[in-house]
Parts: structure tokens; sequence; C-alpha cells
């Protein structure tokens, strides 16, 4: 499988599998790209496959369950991009867990 970037160039994806960062929050069909020095996700995708709000401040950005109101990630605004900590990820399914918690 191959994903073209918005400036032309295209990688090759090596796995797609999904990522459980917590018991509410399952980033699923997750596109593993070696090249990439960050594992990316789309928000869309994610509210479109999940019970979740998600809610960006100026520095952070919040995971929070539809159901019960809990927070079930957090990340950092960084260098303009929103980290979540390497612990938040729980568990992998098909991806090799040191590549994902990258």
């Amino acid at each position: 499988m191959l994903v073209g970037l918005p400036y032309g160039s295209i990688k090759v994806v090596k796995i797609v599998g999904n990522i459980i960062m917590h018991s509410h929050v399952v980033l699923k069909e997750v596109l593993l790209v070696l090249e990439f020095r960050f594992n990316l996700l789309s928000v869309g995708t994610l509210l479109d496959t999940s019970s979740l709000h998600i809610l960006f401040t100026k520095t952070r950005c919040l995971f929070q369950a539809l159901i019960t109101k809990a927070y079930a990630a957090a990340g950092n605004k960084v260098a303009g991009l929103y980290k979540f900590p390497r612990d938040a990820i729980v568990e992998t399914t098909k991806l090799p867990e040191a590549v994902a918690k990258n």
C-alpha cells in the first residue's frame, strides 16, 4: 500500500493495524510508514470510529469518553504538534510495539 503526501511524495505503508491507547481510545487502521518520525492520526477518522469528544487548546489535546466523561488521553503541544506520551499507548495490534510507541 502507498500513501501520498501533500507535497507530492509517495511513501510505502509497511503495516496496517490498531493501537489501543485506552479502553475508550482505539486508533483503527493505523498506517505504519517507517520514514515518518512521528505517528500521525486522523482526527476525523478517530471521531468516526469512536465515542469520544476531542478538545484542542493552545497547549493540549484531550480525548474524553462520551458516556463516562472520563479523560481517556491527553497530549501536549510541542513545536506545533500535539504529542502523546509513550505510556499513553496501552496495546498494539499488528504493529511492532517498539515502532508503535515512537
